[in-house]
């Protein structure tokens, strides 16, 4: 027994947050990597974490280590970014690591200098979407973590894993590295059971027989909740017969809850907070709208398709992969949509003549999470 838990390959999995897409990413890696060959540990700020990723933990916490770093914030703060390099850096020194896999900007600055340090093997990186692609961020701060994204690729990475064909163009565009760096491992996610559609809309409170409309998205710029309000109102103007739901909280909730009743929208528009078992009543919809202006790679889209919905989404990095036109959804141009609201339109009639299972099957055939386990696992042993 003590010589197979010496065989085990050692991983630290660094993040400084889990909420969103990386709290699914981080647990499903933590749900489906072999134990028999990996003494897993998760380093990352229990502040920044939702009720989903602590039950996960609890839950596998006689198969793995964790070790908090409440220094380990999003923000550029020099004194807490030190303290929490030198925490990694002693945890490394004490555990010896064989396998350091950093997920999004900050912990990837941090883990990936303090592993490099200790002499890690293998050093891993997942941008999650590059911090320098975020539209919040002034042009010079911009400039800066490309800089610094740079440096990090070409010195102290092994491989950076792009979640996206685009993730991957992007970073090599803006003179990241060289393509033999990264490696495209698409997001996946389980197939597990699922409501019906009338359950979930039970649960919602939603009305049965209507056509819905739904996204599921945190209320922020990227996601670009306007736009998806402002369409909803084209599409009532000529069809009252139609609703609309977002799941999902964020900064600009009041924002748009005061354009809903300033336009008398409130009857066919039906706004939640966050949802812990989002993930499974999306199969309330009959199809999904996302307006994203960005995304590595959706994992609402993913749902959406798992459950069989068809898609209509903003033509952008990630989303313009999965998406395969009039098969599981269609694309369009956010700056032009507004004026030719017709392709809403289209997609609300063809949406009716296809099947969810035909739908389901491109999840099926693309994106199960046995494959990005498989293509993750294989780089942590390759020799």
């Amino acid at each position: 027994m003590k010589n197979l838990v010496k065989e085990k390959k050692k991983v630290f999995l660094i993040a400084q947050s889990a909420r969103g897409g990386l709290r699914k990413h981080l647990c499903d890696l933590l749900d489906n990597l072999d134990y028999q060959k990996f003494e897993v540990w998760v380093i990352y700020n229990d502040v920044y974490v939702d009720e989903i990723f602590k039950k996960h933990v609890d839950f596998l916490e006689e198969k793995i280590h964790t070790f908090v770093i409440h220094e380990l914030v999003r923000e550029m703060n020099p004194l807490k970014d030190i303290v929490a390099y030198k925490k990694l850096n002693r945890l490394m020194k004490e555990i010896r690591p064989d396998i350091v896999h950093c997920h999004s900007s900050k912990a990837g600055v941090a883990g990936r200098l303090a592993a490099t340090r200790n002499h890690v093997k293998k050093i891993f990186y997942s941008p999650h979407w590059y911090a320098f692609l975020s539209p919040e961020f002034s042009k010079r701060k911009r400039k800066l973590f490309i800089l610094i994204e740079r440096v990090l690729s070409k010195y102290f990475t092994t491989k950076t894993f792009a979640c996206s064909m685009g993730e991957k163009e992007t970073a090599i565009s803006n003179g990241i590295d060289k393509e033999e760096k990264f490696l495209i491992i698409h997001n996946g996610i389980p197939d597990i059971p699922l409501p019906s559609r009338e359950e979930s809309r039970r649960k919602l409170k939603l009305p049965l027989n209507a056509y819905i409309l739904g996204n599921v998205a945190r209320m922020v710029p990227q996601k670009n909740p306007l736009l998806f309000f402002h369409l909803s109102k084209l599409i009532l103007e000529k069809n009252p017969w139609i609703h609309f739901v977002w799941i999902g909280d964020g900064p600009l909730l009041e924002m748009v809850k005061n354009y809903i009743d300033q336009n008398g929208l409130s009857n066919n528009i039906h706004i939640y907070g966050y949802l812990s078992e989002v993930e499974i009543l999306v199969s309330a919809f009959d199809g999904t709208l996302t307006t994203t202006e960005g995304e590595g790679f959706s994992y609402s889209i993913l749902e959406s398709l798992r459950v069989g919905i068809p898609v209509l989404s903003s033509n952008v990095m990630g989303n313009n992969e999965a998406i395969i036109t009039q098969k599981n959804g269609m694309l369009f141009d956010s700056e032009t949509i507004v004026e030719n609201p017709n392709l809403v339109f289209d997609f609300i009639d063809w949406s009716k003549t296809i099947t969810r299972e035909s739908v389901k099957q491109t999840f099926l055939d693309r994106f199960p999470v046995e494959v990005m386990i498989k293509k993750i696992s294989e780089e942590y042993l390759r020799d």
